[in-house]
């Protein structure tokens, strides 16, 4: 069975791309609202937002690191009570008081470890 080989994309087209799903992203508008105004094609745009998504995708799973308890810091009293704090690094500090939803927090840190 044959493989489908990739071709390289030319910069100027993938910067055009990246350039207008990042607008799209910071616009209020849906993709069809955003091509109409833009003037580019929907199809396309849907086509490299996946594939920027999917070159961003980490080439092995996430795991988790355990954490013993003596290496984690009590809330500050300065802090509500039930709070949760998760730092990422130097970059980042993330608080989270009362009830929250797992797999929001799992994406949010995703996120924030694919930023440059």
């Amino acid at each position: 069975m044959a493989t489908k080989k990739r071709r390289a994309s030319n910069p100027e087209k993938t910067h055009f791309w990246r350039e207008h799903v990042a607008k799209w992203r910071a616009s209020d508008l849906s993709q069809a609202e955003y091509c109409r105004q833009a003037g580019v094609s929907i199809k396309s745009l849907g086509y490299w937002k996946r594939r920027f998504e999917r070159d961003r995708q980490p080439s092995s799973p996430p795991f988790i690191v355990p954490v013993p308890r003596h290496h984690l810091v009590p809330p500050s009293p300065r802090h509500e009570q039930g709070s949760l704090r998760v730092h990422l690094g130097h970059r980042f500090t993330v608080e989270i008081r009362g009830d929250f939803c797992a797999p929001m927090l799992e994406k949010l840190v995703h996120t924030l470890e694919q930023l440059p």
